[in-house]
């Protein structure tokens, strides 16, 4: 997030109704649930028709959300998480600053959601950043790939286009991200 609003060009009045969406959850929640303490967090989006959706709030208490991210695009998706370690993208001799690192991921998830149709789910400084004192730098995805990354994935000897059968699906989705990841890492 930012600041303040106009810090992402956003508005005074978004930020009001995120702060009074999140408001509401808590009233709904807190006396049936018992849950009056504590943090309450949820993954928030604007659609373009300017909606708020809610996925993946506090109630749940851990589990896969794929179902709860079905209900908020209203598609078939695919979801999955993956790391990958810089050193194997031939980086070892680049040593990323804390800021650096997260620049870089920052601009894979620019690409994977512009370009690839790929919505992040989690927060850059939860999964970037170093392991040890050797510099193993990585990077964390759990990404909810789109269904047009599956379809005419395949070209058959007719030069035809069909889907990727499913078993392939997190092979592609793994190489879609190791791609972009490669690409922002060799323009750095």
């Amino acid at each position: 997030m930012a600041v303040k609003p106009d810090d992402i060009d956003d508005t005074v009045e978004l930020w009001q109704r995120m702060f009074d969406a999140f408001d509401q959850m808590v009233k709904i929640e807190a006396d049936p649930l018992s849950y009056k303490n504590g943090t309450y967090s949820a993954d928030l989006f604007v659609t373009s028709a300017n909606e708020l959706k809610l996925r993946d709030w506090n109630l749940r208490r851990g589990g896969h959300s794929a179902p709860e991210s079905l209900i908020i695009i209203g598609m078939p998706n695919y979801e999955m998480k993956m790391t990958f370690y810089l050193k194997d993208f031939g980086q070892t001799d680049l040593h990323f600053t804390a800021v650096q690192l997260f620049q870089v991921y920052t601009r894979v998830c620019e690409i994977l959601v512009n370009e690839h149709c790929m919505y992040v789910f989690n927060t850059g400084l939860g999964y970037c950043g170093k392991l040890d004192s050797k510099g193993n730098d990585f990077l964390k995805f759990h990404v909810l790939v789109h269904p047009n990354a599956f379809i005419n994935a395949v070209t058959t000897d007719g030069g035809e286009r069909k889907p990727l059968p499913e078993r392939d699906h997190p092979d592609k989705a793994t190489e879609l991200v190791r791609a972009v990841v490669s690409k922002v890492l060799h323009s750095s």
